[in-house]
């Protein structure tokens, strides 16, 4: 869904979940390795679901957009640093979720890669830079600027819909 004016919120359907994210902070602008460059922010997750807000909610702007993702989870040890990949489905206390996604909408095809990395606590952001760097090195023929770098609501906002 898309609400006017507004990169810092989203709404989605997903999996019969009413889901709503909210930017918590922004933690700036931030090099990583090989050049890449990526604005760095702190969401927020509320999740509803149930068979009346299915048939109650209606949005001001719904966008139709079809996604493949790809997500890799990685548990990350505070101690040592290592980074370990675990199975998608595996709870894990400290670590990060690496997603590359294909979008369509309408007719017109892009694509993204995020990094969600938890919890949300004052060690995460250097262990969300040694992951985001790891993961980095094997990116080849691919740029990631910063102008480029966006909020899936702040995407949705730059669509001629």
């Amino acid at each position: 869904m898309v609400i006017p004016n507004a990169s810092s919120m989203g709404i989605k359907w997903r999996e019969g979940q009413l889901q709503i994210k909210g930017l918590e902070s922004s933690l700036g602008t931030q090099i990583f390795t090989g050049g890449h460059v990526g604005k760095v922010e702190r969401w927020i997750k509320w999740s509803y679901s149930g068979d009346s807000i299915g048939k109650d909610f209606s949005g001001p702007h719904i966008v139709e957009v079809f996604k493949t993702r790809c997500i890799r989870k990685v548990r990350l040890n505070p101690f040592t640093g290592e980074l370990k990949e675990v199975h998608p489905d595996e709870p894990i206390d400290r670590g990060a979720n690496v997603e590359v996604t294909d979008l369509r909408v309408g007719s017109k095809a892009y694509s993204s890669i995020g990094v969600e990395a938890f919890p949300n606590d004052p060690a995460m952001h250097g262990n969300f830079t040694t992951t985001v760097n790891e993961f980095l090195k094997s990116l080849k023929g691919v740029s990631l600027t910063e102008s480029n770098s966006r909020s899936y609501p702040a995407w949705l906002q730059t669509l001629a819909l």
